[in-house]
Order: structure tokens, then C-alpha cells, then sequence
């Protein structure tokens, strides 16, 4: 079983993206979540996110029996945990090296957690 945790930074202003601050900051949100990656922590918290947040809350695919059906069949050495960094206006072509460096170190602290690697989502 594969958990994605998405971690999201509003981008804009010139050179949307790429701000080593703005990348900075989404980094660390993602290397920060690792604290939520153990079975008992992510099904608690996904339950105080449903009943505290009524109707913001959703699933993109499924509902929270199914989810809890999910984490109550898995053993907790099955399930994988996975972080995506997601940053409108990023872009590879002319990504400065100071936020490749940041986003590289963030990737690396997760590897070396027994994580997988930090994905990124950007514009191009």
C-alpha cells in the first residue's frame, strides 16, 4: 500500500517558482510530514481531519471506510509512504542551483529516513 502526502506552495511575483524561500519552506513541509508516517498517526489523523473539517475534507478516489478498510487489512510494514512537493512556476530548464541544492537535501533526508525519494511537481 502506497500513502502520498501532497505538499503544496502558492507560487507567484517574478520568477514564480523558482525563490529558494518559497522552495525552502515547501521542503520543509515535506520532510517535516514524516512525523505522520507511521500506520496509527496517518489513520488519526485523517479521522480528526473528517470529523473536524465537515465537508472540506474529501478523498480523490474512495471514502473514509474504504480507507479504513485499507489500514486495518495492512500491516503497518506493507504500507509505503511516499512526499510530493508541489510548486506552481517551477520549471527544470534554468532551475537555479540553490533550489535544486534545497529540493536535493530534502530528497536526501528522506532516502535516508527509508523513505522514497522526494518527488516534485512543477509547471515544466
Amino acid at each position: 500500500m502506497l500513502i502520498r502526502f501532497y505538499h503544496c506552495k502558492r507560487a507567484g511575483g517574478a520568477a514564480a517558482g523558482h525563490r529558494v524561500g518559497d522552495v525552502y519552506e515547501l521542503a520543509g513541509q515535506a520532510v517535516k510530514s514524516v512525523i505522520w508516517a507511521l500506520k496509527q498517526r496517518v489513520r488519526a489523523s485523517v479521522r480528526r481531519r473528517f470529523s473536524n473539517r465537515k465537508g472540506s475534507a474529501r478523498f480523490v478516489c474512495g471514502d473514509l471506510e474504504r480507507f479504513e478498510d485499507l489500514l486495518s487489512n495492512a500491516a503497518a510494514a506493507q504500507i509505503e509512504f511516499e512526499f510530493v512537493a508541489v510548486q506552481p512556476g517551477l520549471q527544470k530548464a534554468g532551475l537555479p542551483a540553490d533550489v535544486g541544492n534545497v529540493l536535493a537535501a530534502a530528497s536526501d533526508h528522506l532516502v535516508r529516513g527509508g523513505f522514497r525519494p522526494l518527488k516534485v511537481m512543477a509547471s515544466a
